[in-house]
C-alpha cells in the first residue's frame, strides 16, 4: 500500500502506534502487554485495529508497511547497535 499524501494515510491512535512500534521490534503480544502495562487481550484488540487500518494481512506485513510508509521510523543498523 502506498499513501500518496497524508490524507490517505490511516489515523492510528497513540496506543496503536505504541503497539506497532513494538511489533516492528519483534515483540510478542505478551511482551507488548507487559511493556505497556495492559492486558494481552487489549494488545490483541490494538493489533487487530492496526491490521485493519493498514489493510495488512498479518503482523509482519503491518511492520513492513509501517516502516516503508514512514509511519514508524526504523533505526539504522548503526543506531540499533548503540542502543
Amino acid at each position: 500500500m502506498n499513501f500518496e499524501n497524508r490524507s490517505e494515510a490511516p489515523v492510528l491512535s497513540s496506543r496503536e502506534i505504541q503497539t506497532l512500534h513494538r511489533i516492528v521490534d519483534g515483540m510478542s503480544n505478551a511482551a507488548i502487554a507487559r511493556s505497556l502495562e495492559i492486558s494481552e487481550n487489549t494488545v490483541k484488540c490494538h493489533v487487530k485495529s492496526v491490521l485493519k487500518k493498514l489493510r495488512a494481512s498479518n503482523r509482519t506485513h503491518a511492520a513492513i508497511m509501517a516502516v516503508q510508509t514512514g509511519v514508524i521510523a526504523c533505526p539504522s543498523p548503526r543506531e540499533s547497535r548503540q542502543i
